[in-house]
């Protein structure tokens, strides 16, 4: 922003859309805090033919903003693909549908912890963007398998889904996602406790393509077994697991890493431990 003020020529320059294909609220030189007037102002800027295609508004600066930032959003970047609001607690499911019915070509979606928004946001998001390929809802309290099953169904190129800590997540949403979306590459289900084998059984049967898995809680050796037999038989792909694992259901056990080459035989010092515990 201080460079338009160089001259008239650089003036020109930085209204150039060109310019603004990425904007990084984080990075933006202000005085104080990102209000919904600051994202007007910078939005307006790009509101032809090249447009603002991502934008960050996840930094701390950003925390005053409200669904009329996203309104500005929407209106002036009808190109947007990817769009971050992680921590932005000001935001509500409103916010969210004035984005979705504008911004129908959007890719990427991070509301992490943006506590007002739930099943309502997620189904416009999901009749509005089926371009959906990333979507971050973790920590989101209101979200369940209404908004998420409505986005599996509509969203069939979604690769990328984190709902960690969605504690009214169940298996549900597992059967729709390995119905519906089979090119699923990453999942994060941590902190997420109504999903059993059946669902974890049920997806990844139908996602070949998964890369990388983080389950949710696992309350004994033989379910855990049991979740990691069905995830390497049914993802070649396989680079990366992690889950929680309650070995004893007195002593709750820490997060467990595990790369692809260990994955077999962890699965066996498992195995071995359930033999244990039965004599």
């Amino acid at each position: 922003m201080n460079a338009s003020f160089v001259c008239r020529k650089w003036n020109t320059l930085c209204k150039d859309a060109q310019f603004w294909r990425m904007v990084n609220f984080s990075k933006y030189n202000i005085n104080g805090n990102i209000t919904d007037n600051v994202i007007k102002t910078v939005t307006t800027r790009c509101s032809n033919a090249w447009g603002i295609r991502s934008v960050d508004l996840s930094s701390e600066i950003c925390s005053p903003i409200t669904d009329k930032a996203l309104r500005h959003v929407a209106k002036y970047c009808p190109y947007l693909e990817q769009l971050s609001l992680a921590r932005r607690t000001n935001i509500s499911d409103g916010g969210i549908k004035s984005l979705a019915s504008k911004c129908q070509k959007l890719k990427k979606l991070n509301i992490d912890n943006c506590n007002k928004v739930g099943d309502s946001g997620l189904k416009t998001l999901a009749s509005k963007c089926p371009q959906l390929e990333t979507l971050i809802v973790s920590r989101c309290k209101h979200v369940s398998d209404k908004g998420l099953t409505a986005i599996a169904r509509s969203c069939a190129n979604l690769r990328v889904l984190n709902i960690a800590g969605c504690r009214s997540v169940s298996d549900k949403t597992m059967l729709v996602l390995g119905q519906y979306c089979p090119n699923l590459q990453e999942i994060n289900l941590k902190d997420t406790n109504q999903i059993t084998i059946y669902g974890i059984e049920n997806l990844f049967r139908n996602t070949p393509r998964m890369t990388h898995i983080t389950l949710g809680i696992i309350r004994d050796s033989e379910s855990t077994i049991a979740a990691l037999q069905i995830i390497v038989e049914h993802c070649q792909l396989l680079q990366f697991v992690t889950f929680q694992h309650f070995r004893n259901p007195r002593v709750q056990g820490g997060v467990r890493k595990i790369n692809k080459k260990k994955l077999a035989p962890f699965i066996n010092s498992l195995r071995a431990c359930v033999v244990a515990q039965n004599f």
